[in-house]
């Protein structure tokens, strides 16, 4: 079995941690995941560390299908990340459905019941999955062992900052729905 790691904090993105999900309503494939994002300099850090971790499977793996005859291409694995617009990093986290839930937690290690929103930070802890996809890919893929929440982000935008300060326009009659529509 791979050893368990633990994400640096970061803010919580998509969440499927109570009840699996299938792509689409696929009901075959069902997963339960975290998305965590980082600011740039931690998705930064994190992704280094998760490339060097690579290459170490990456090399066994390579070994493992010299073995059995199959030429493996070497180039850089795949990780389960991606650039956002706004500079920071959203890293997916995936458990298949056979596994059962992820355990999810608060700062004191009680189970979590609420759902986790943006507004939370939170750590993953998961292990590295090496797989070999057709036409000799090599990628990894992190799985989701279990969440950890600590509160509200300091990422997180207060929604008043996404509309400026601008002047409340006073009501000066009642809305009827008739006069909506």
């Amino acid at each position: 079995m791979m050893k368990a790691m633990v994400s640096p904090k970061g803010q919580a993105g998509f969440s499927v941690l109570k009840e699996p999900r299938g792509f689409k309503g696929d009901t075959e494939n069902r997963k339960y995941s975290q998305q965590l994002i980082l600011s740039k300099e931690e998705g930064e850090k994190f992704i280094t560390f998760l490339t060097k971790e690579a290459e170490k499977l990456q090399a066994v793996e390579v070994e493992r299908q010299r073995a059995k005859g199959k030429v493996l291409r070497t180039s850089p694995a795949e990780l389960s990340y991606k650039p956002q617009l706004d500079g920071t990093y959203s890293f997916s986290f995936n458990r298949k459905e056979q596994d059962g839930p992820p355990q999810a937690v608060d700062s004191a290690h009680a189970p979590l019941v609420d759902y986790l929103t943006r507004e939370h930070e939170i750590q993953v802890a998961y292990t590295l999955k090496p797989y070999v996809k057709a036409g000799a890919v090599f990628g990894v893929s992190l799985v989701l062992l279990a969440v950890k929440a600590f509160g509200r982000s300091t990422m997180t935008m207060d929604a008043s900052e996404l509309f400026g300060k601008a002047d409340v326009a006073e009501v000066t009659k009642s809305v009827d729905l008739k006069d909506l529509f």
